[in-house]
């Protein structure tokens, strides 16, 4: 059984504080339809806080436990892949240290990016819709 942690964050104090409630339930749902645990004290989340760049207490904190020794939790759920960064060269750098930590896996409920082909091309191609938006 795969033991999860999850992240979450709105960007704005414009936008829904439920928001990051919402992505939560979402990931709950998404770990329970595959018989996953979620682990409580391993939901990291940042409320009204930018997505560009990495200075995020609860994304500090979830990249912290998620290169420690021994690993905390097998996957990472994610809404949706910008939570993690809109930028695509920080979100590219993250999953690359979360491969490198040997993360068992990451997986976004939204865009169901959970094998590494998959995830790879979603990369790709959010690389290529920056470069001509």
């Amino acid at each position: 059984m795969n033991r999860c942690a999850m992240y979450a964050r709105y960007s704005t104090d414009r936008q829904n504080p439920c928001s990051t409630e919402d992505q939560i339930r979402r990931s709950s749902e998404y770990a329970e339809s595959h018989g996953w645990l979620v682990l409580p004290e391993h939901i990291y989340r940042d409320e009204a806080l930018s997505g560009v760049g990495a200075d995020r207490e609860g994304f500090t904190r979830l990249m912290a436990a998620a290169l420690s020794a021994p690993r905390p939790f097998d996957a990472l759920l994610l809404d949706d892949t910008s939570r993690i960064s809109r930028s695509l060269a920080e979100a590219a750098r993250v999953f690359e240290h979360l491969n490198f930590a040997e993360s068992e896996s990451w997986h976004s409920v939204r865009e169901s990016t959970a094998n590494t082909n998959r995830r790879t091309f979603y990369l790709r191609y959010m690389g290529l819709l920056t470069l001509f938006t």
